[in-house]
């Protein structure tokens, strides 16, 4: 084969993969912050959303059989945690090395839907070639005065004792929804279900063909970012083409924002 038709394939092959993977587009963000000192973010979370995540732990000082953990060749246990929503794993910390005290540091945190009937079981175990349960404890329905306390304390008949996390869903102050911008429009590309921006109906694959009183044609991304940066008290204005075709002009103003941990994990990636 000859450099000409190396070079062709080349070239070939990088089209091909360019029209597989499919464009990417540069996408902008309405910013959330911290509401100020004092200040209430309005509207609450729903009922229904909490701020879950384990806290802390405390191991057995002895293996289930009695004895000390250091005849099992290691100084202590390696403790890990899993709290199941309705029989379905919803969190699970990784083990955490040599300790009777676990705090899980790295441990999955956030809001999560909860409701009142869902039913709620922990687990702790300890991490080896085969793992054993070191405490096990169905919890059942949430309780109102685990909001109250911020947690939920479960003590086991091994000794064991876990804590959680839970409390009122936490929350940011802001619109609550990202746009792309595409070769010759722009577009809504996520948006989080508790916002401003949701409850204004703002949704994935609207178009927005204006900010403000500005045709977003004859914007900058700059000027589009500038724009809802601006956290303005009378808030924004967008004119978006829903997917039906039909235009509708929408007056966003910052409120509460409280996004589900499944759409900060989707954030962070």
């Amino acid at each position: 084969m000859t450099h000409r038709h190396v070079a062709a394939a080349a070239l070939a092959l990088a089209a091909s993969l360019a029209v597989a993977c499919g464009a990417v587009y540069p996408e902008i963000t309405s910013p959330l912050r911290a509401p100020p000192a004092g200040v209430t973010l309005e509207p609450p979370p729903p009922e229904n959303l909490v701020y879950l995540g384990f806290k802390e732990g405390q191991a057995p000082e002895r293996t289930r059989d009695g004895r000390p953990w250091h005849e099992l060749g290691s100084k202590l246990p390696d403790p890990f945690a899993i709290l199941y929503v309705n029989g379905k794993e919803l969190i699970k910390t990784n083990p955490q090395s040599s300790t009777l005290n676990p705090t899980w540091p790295d441990a999955a945190k956030g809001n999560y839907r909860i409701e009142k009937t869902d039913k709620l079981r922990v687990e702790m175990w300890q991490s080896g070639l085969v793992n054993a349960p070191m405490c096990v404890k169905d919890l059942g329905t949430p309780d109102a005065e685990w909001l109250a306390a911020r947690q939920v304390s479960i003590n086991c008949p091994s000794g064991a004792r876990v804590v959680l996390h839970f409390a009122p869903a936490e929350g940011q102050l802001g619109y609550g929804f990202y746009f792309e911008l595409r070769t010759q429009a722009v577009f809504v590309s996520r948006v989080y279900q508790e916002s401003p921006a949701a409850r204004a109906g703002v949704a994935v694959g609207d178009q927005i063909l204006m900010m403000g009183d500005k045709p977003v044609k004859l914007m900058s991304s700059g000027e589009m970012q500038s724009y809802v940066n601006a956290g303005k008290v009378e808030g924004i204005k967008l004119q978006l083409k829903k997917r039906g075709g039909e235009t509708v002009d929408v007056e966003l103003k910052e409120g509460g924002v409280y996004p589900l941990f499944s759409e900060t994990a989707t954030v962070a990636k």
